[in-house]
């Protein structure tokens, strides 16, 4: 008897760390094999992708074009008839602005008797967009184009933290179930036994005439309905099993779903450090993500206002008239001291461009973007009224399940001291084997009953634990 007694005791103390282990294994199985967490990774790296090549807004472009005018008989080193030549230089700049150049050259000849005569054209501009509301006069420090991506890159990485830890807490839940369901279905084998060797002690009595075939009906009604119960409570522990399945890509035996759990703080601690080194830290990714979102949208804002203001153009173009010349001598048109051969212009011009003002487009966009903003800022007050309120209830049930283990405690001391009692006066002969094993399986069922208990104040010190 010493020895049953002992068994019980070293179950209790050597099935936590197997328990977590398990649990552990199955969390970061889930990992590498959840579809979930896996679509997270991807919209996070697409996003990073986006990120890194943020700049690619600001890079500039430039093209450059040539053409000429040949003669029939044209020969190697004789001038064309006419050549043009293009270059342009576009650089985007932050706020809305852009800067351009752009040069030409391009020239005419004619033969006039044995003299063959050069008309030169070049033309140079420079010029400067910029709008009227750029972001920096809308109070912010970056471009909304760079920030915009940034932000987007931080919300599908706090989306992704999210969808770890919440497959991580559903994978607790669904293996505490399973765990619970498992402790069930052996306190309805331990009432079937019971009452199927009630049943085999009537049926002896029976027959002897001490018993009638009215209480063996009974009991076997009794055992019917266990069984009935025993079947349900096996059919969800398999949901429980295969939602686990899923959760984690990989196959789950019943066999697994088995142990204590610790109910120490240390413990639970331990197990939420666990859930942090996955998660990103002790932060709330989900609060976090919404966050981002938010300043995301707020580029938005930014920048469809930045795009519906006016837009003023300034640019700088000075002009040069060349003088005709010898092809032989081309390079005295560009001389400024041969007496007047060139001149120069420079021509200064501003454009005030007010058509976004009136673009029903633009003006949408805004509508849009900020009834998208103020709707993201709803959602981020709605999720912490219940991010709040569910926390409450995580501590009322808390504080509920401690006072159950407490009562569940004192019902299994009692039912141990009961035993221990009942093994002496077995061992004289003073009470029967069937009193003695009923009274043993319903000590086994309330350390069952409490195991049961133990595991839901687990799960619910981690969860109140989690940021």
């Amino acid at each position: 008897m010493k020895k049953c007694l002992f068994a019980i005791v070293l179950t209790f103390s050597l099935f936590p760390v197997y328990s977590q282990g398990a649990l552990r294994s199955l969390c970061l199985a889930a990992m590498d094999n959840n579809s979930d967490i896996q679509a997270a990774e991807n919209n996070w790296k697409n996003a990073e992708i986006s990120r890194k090549s943020a700049g690619g807004a600001f890079v500039p472009s430039v093209s450059i074009s040539s053409s000429a005018i040949l003669p029939n008989e044209y020969e190697w080193k004789t001038c064309p008839d006419g050549f043009s030549s293009s270059l342009t230089y576009s650089q985007p700049l932050p706020g809305g602005a852009a800067l351009g150049i752009s040069g030409t050259y391009s020239y005419t000849a004619a033969q006039l008797e044995e003299e063959c005569f050069i008309t030169q054209t070049p033309q140079l501009a420079f010029t400067l967009t910029q709008s009227l509301f750029p972001f920096w006069l809308q109070g912010k420090l970056q471009d909304p184009s760079v920030l915009s991506v940034k932000k987007q890159s931080e919300y599908y990485y706090n989306q992704l933290l999210y969808t770890r830890r919440t497959v991580i807490q559903n994978i607790i839940q669904n293996y505490i179930s399973a765990y619970s369901d498992s402790c069930k279905i052996q306190i309805y084998e331990n009432y079937i036994l019971q009452v199927q060797n009630q049943i085999n002690a009537f049926s002896q009595m029976e027959k002897i005439g001490n018993a009638n075939n009215a209480q063996i009906l009974e009991l076997q009604s009794k055992k019917w309905s266990y069984q009935q119960d025993l079947m349900s409570v096996l059919q969800d522990r398999e949901s429980y099993i295969q939602s686990l399945e899923v959760l984690c890509g990989m196959n789950i035996s019943a066999d697994n779903i088995d142990g204590k759990f610790f109910v120490d703080d240390v413990s639970a601690e331990d197990f939420c450090i666990f859930i942090n080194e996955l998660c990103g830290g002790k932060v709330d990714p989900c609060e976090k993500a919404l966050l981002a979102n938010i300043q995301t949208l707020t580029t938005s804002v930014t920048s469809a206002r930045q795009s519906a203001a006016p837009v003023v153009n300034f640019s700088v173009t000075p002009a040069w008239a060349l003088d005709t010349t010898k092809v032989e001598n081309w390079r005295d048109a560009w001389d400024s001291d041969s007496d007047g051969t060139t001149t120069d212009n420079w021509t200064i011009g501003i454009v005030f461009d007010l058509s976004p003002i009136f673009s029903e487009a633009a003006n949408k966009n805004i509508k849009k973007a900020s009834i998208e903003l103020e709707q993201a800022n709803k959602n981020l007050v709605a999720y912490q009224k219940q991010k709040t309120y569910v926390h409450q209830q995580y501590e009322k049930m808390f504080i509920f399940l401690k006072e159950q283990r407490t009562t569940a405690k004192e019902i299994y001391l009692e039912s141990e001291n009961q035993f221990n009692e009942l093994s002496i006066q077995f061992v004289s002969g003073a009470v029967s084997k069937q009193d003695y094993d009923s009274m043993e399986i319903q000590m086994k069922n309330n350390f069952l009953a409490l195991s049961c208990l133990d595991a839901m104040i687990w799960l619910y010190k981690v969860e109140l634990m989690l940021p």
